[in-house]
């Protein structure tokens, strides 16, 4: 910004060095000045020209790569020249031919027609104008891609980064990318971008997170309005949960600093192939934030220390067919209004963090909202669904336990939430099936929660639960409890062989049972007396 004084001077800058200027740059007909004014190409930074009062604008001198004998043929070892060059100028023109290099450059300071080539393979050394095939880390390091050459070219046209299969380890450590540094991409031509790991076997990124320096660090970041196309076939490996604040999740909890696998947030998209892996990383597998969008189908998130997919603040992620196990946190945490779509996925061995926290199969809360179809957890140490705070699951063919192995706690458990949907099938937890508490509300057509060390169905404290072609059998306590709450229940299926009664009411608990079957094998009998007044009150109500 210019503050015009009294005397209006003109702040029209005198352009004297715009001489002897090529015709073209970056293969096309110039239209402006932006590539000669060392801004980037054509990104305007503005601290690469200064313009005062009555002074000149600075630019950079414009050398070619010609003058100081680059060749071009793709054969001739052109480093020397090209850094002959880089030390001349920060603006250096490559005209038209492949230019081999065999060491680093400072790729922000070339434009042109012409291609580097490192080995066999060659590259723009200007704007990407067609499709165009990079591999890393043989042409390029993994970070020096993103740091070094991307961010100053656009990308007009598919550009594939190509991983070979093998193992290549990605160090993260602060002697080579800096205390507090992050890999993230930040690109307005993302969407051109595809990266990919070899088709034909695997491709293993193994990163290694260090010290200090692996607070708030990623394999995959975008922060801002920036997107990747896809993200295919590669496994990013938090090698043993390095930069763990307590060395691994069984010695401590660790932080929301500690490395994610990949995080996404204030207005970025990314897309996931397939066969994507996240696994070994000291925090989450796939994070969501602040207005983002992550299609993660079909990407496998193991070994991880937190949860498993996060969509927070806004944000919004589709996982379908993904897959979560040995997770220390959740496998699918929805708060803050964000919002996850996932269909066909599976949670196993879903496990508390070493300070007794988290351990959910779906946890949504504080307005977080999750869709859930053909959906199945098991082995998981508290909730297999938990909702809390306004939280939100819709919900369609979700089993919870199975197999003999369903969760630590309950098997659906809500705190002023909210359940709709179909065919919830509950076994094997640890304490009742379905507990709604503090005026929260559930739907469900086809609910069956069996075998269960509590209660079938519990709702207490001024909730709501309408429930259709129920089955509550074999639970260690009551079919249906209710207490100071309301339940209608329509042509329950089944209601027997429950060890308490098949339905209790309590506390001025209303059930409507029309067209129920309550079987004669609950142990304390079909229904509590009407009137019950185990609790002190005598309104309690069961129609049946």
């Amino acid at each position: 910004q210019h503050t015009q004084s009294k005397s209006k001077k003109s702040i029209m800058p005198r352009l004297e060095k715009l001489q002897n200027l090529p015709e073209k740059v970056d293969g096309s007909t110039i239209q402006n000045f932006k590539g000669v004014l060392g801004l980037k190409n054509d990104f305007i930074n503005i601290n690469d020209v200064k313009v005062e009062l009555g002074k000149t604008v600075e630019i950079p001198s414009i050398v070619s790569i010609k003058d100081y004998g680059a060749v071009g043929d793709g054969v001739t070892n052109d480093t020397l020249a090209i850094q002959t060059a880089e030390a001349a100028s920060s603006r250096i023109f490559v005209p038209t031919g492949n230019y081999l290099i065999s060491e680093t450059i400072d790729y922000s300071k070339f434009y042109g027609d012409g291609n580097f080539k490192i080995g066999s393979e060659t590259f723009p050394a200007g704007n990407i104008v067609s499709s165009t095939t990079i591999t890393v880390p043989t042409t390029f390091g993994y970070k020096e891609i993103f740091s070094n050459y991307l961010p100053y070219r656009r990308i007009l046209a598919p550009l594939k980064i190509s991983i070979p299969a093998g193992t290549h380890n990605v160090d993260m450590t602060a002697t080579n990318q800096g205390a507090g540094v992050n890999i993230q991409y930040e690109h307005p031509d993302g969407q051109m971008i595809s990266i990919e790991g070899a088709a034909s076997s695997s491709t293993n990124l193994v990163f290694d997170f260090t010290g200090q320096a692996a607070q708030r660090m990623y394999a995959i970041g975008l922060d801002g309005n920036y997107n990747i196309k896809l993200i295919d076939k590669i496994t990013f490996n938090g090698n043993n949960y390095s930069g763990h604040t307590n060395g691994s999740p069984t010695s401590g909890a660790g932080n929301g600093s500690d490395p994610i696998g990949c995080k996404v947030q204030n207005g970025g998209a990314l897309q996931f192939g397939t066969d994507v892996v996240f696994k070994f990383f000291a925090r989450n597998g796939v994070f969501s934030n602040e207005g983002a969008y992550i299609l993660a189908n079909e990407v496998d998130v193991n070994n991880c220390g937190s949860d498993a997919f996060v969509a927070s603040i806004g944000a919004a992620l589709f996982a379908e067919d993904s897959t979560s196990s040995v997770i220390y946190g959740d496998a699918y945490f929805a708060n803050r209004n964000g919002v996850i779509y996932c269909k066909g996925g599976t949670a196993n061995d879903i496990r508390k963090r070493a300070d007794n926290t988290a351990g959910e199969g779906i946890l949504a809360n504080e307005g977080g909202v999750i869709y859930a179809e053909d959906v199945t957890l098991t082995n998981i140490a508290d909730v297999g669904i938990f909702i809390a705070s306004n939280g939100n699951v819709v919900g369609d063919d979700i089993t919870v336990g199975g197999n003999g192995v369903g969760c630590g706690s309950y098997g659906v458990h809500l705190i002023n939430g909210n359940f709709s949907g179909s065919r919830l099938d509950v076994s094997h937890s640890g304490s009742d099936g379905i507990l709604l508490e503090n005026c929260s509300s559930l739907s469900s057509n086809g609910c069956i929660s069996s075998n269960n060390s509590g209660d079938g169905l519990s709702v207490t404290e001024a909730s709501t639960a309408t429930v259709t072609s129920g089955t509550f059998n074999s639970n260690s306590s009551d079919g249906i409890s209710v207490s100071a709450s309301y339940v209608h229940a329509t042509s329950l299926a089944s209601v027997d062989s429950n060890g308490a009664f098949g339905i209790i009411s309590r506390r001025a608990g209303v059930v409507n049972a029309d067209n129920a079957t309550i079987g004669s094998g609950n142990t304390s009998g079909a229904t509590s007396p009407s009137g019950n007044t185990t609790d002190g009150t005598s309104q309690s109500v069961i129609y049946t």
